[in-house]
């Protein structure tokens, strides 16, 4: 494998891709929410708010098998309870971009920008998200796991790569 450095100029790039959560969707505070929801309806005790926050990023077994180890053993359909509670409240949450992500990509777009995202979300949650942040023409197109393996793997952006006819040294 060729190791040279690649030297970029701003004229040669055109495609720029993008995670969704965390990078332009602020997705702590509402995944923050949905589980305090999911504790008060399940009437458990809420872990502290700083410490579900500092959570996410981790498989959902690793989250509530941390938070609740004592639930987890005693009921074998804990979990999948807490889980599909979360998750339905969670869904139900509106997305929030952080402030200046939509200016951001809009004005990349108008400069002949293609944006790509390239998220770990369900398909179907990323659309309802794209849609309701009002970036549906901004965004050429997204990846997720639905179609591709999630990143780490590098499929998604081998994707869009492939899809924008970018070579992949580059």
């Amino acid at each position: 494998m060729n190791h040279t450095p690649i030297h970029w100029h701003k004229e040669d790039i055109k495609t720029l891709i993008f995670d969704w959560d965390g990078t332009l969707l602020d997705s702590i505070s509402p995944l923050t929410e949905a589980f305090i929801l999911t504790c008060s309806q399940l009437n458990i005790e809420c872990p502290d708010h700083n410490a579900i926050r500092a959570s996410f990023g981790n498989p959902p077994q690793t989250i509530v098998q941390s938070f609740f180890p004592k639930l987890v053993a005693e009921d074998s359909k804990f979990f999948n309870k807490f889980v599909t509670l979360f998750r339905g409240l969670y869904s139900q949450q509106a997305p929030c971009l952080f402030s200046q992500s939509k200016t951001t990509l809009e004005k990349l777009q108008s400069a002949g920008y293609s944006i790509h995202i390239a998220s770990n979300k369900t398909r179907q949650l990323l659309e309802k998200e794209i849609h309701s942040t009002g970036l549906i023409n901004v965004i050429k197109s997204s990846k997720t796991p639905s179609e591709h393996a999630a990143k780490p793997e590098p499929e998604m952006l081998q994707a869009i790569c492939n899809q924008e006819v970018i070579p992949p040294e580059t």
